[in-house]
């Protein structure tokens, strides 16, 4: 890691490199591209969270309707879950 003496060393070489008027423009450009490669870092996007807690969901309300979960994907589960509702509908009719 760089210390205190190095930073004010490598920022007197950029002023001299640069000129003063340049050194903030090439911060923000600096800035946005760590912004953008954190983003791109991510482990787990947004989407991948929101598609886990559907598939809890799914399989709450499968073990609550009686349905077998184990080693069903989510669109078995989802099949199993209609069949269930439509019988149960259909006894109450």
């Amino acid at each position: 890691m760089l210390g205190g003496l190095e930073i004010i060393v490598v920022f007197f070489i950029a002023l001299l490199l640069f000129g003063p008027k340049k050194i903030p423009e090439i911060a923000r450009t600096l800035g946005e591209a760590v912004r953008e490669f954190r983003k791109a870092s991510n482990p787990i996007p947004v989407e991948a969270k929101t598609v886990r807690k559907d598939d809890e969901l799914l399989t709450k309300v499968a073990k609550e309707l009686g349905v077998e979960v184990e080693g069903k994907g989510r669109e078995e589960l989802a099949k199993a879950i209609i069949e269930k509702a439509r019988r149960k509908i259909g006894e109450k009719s």
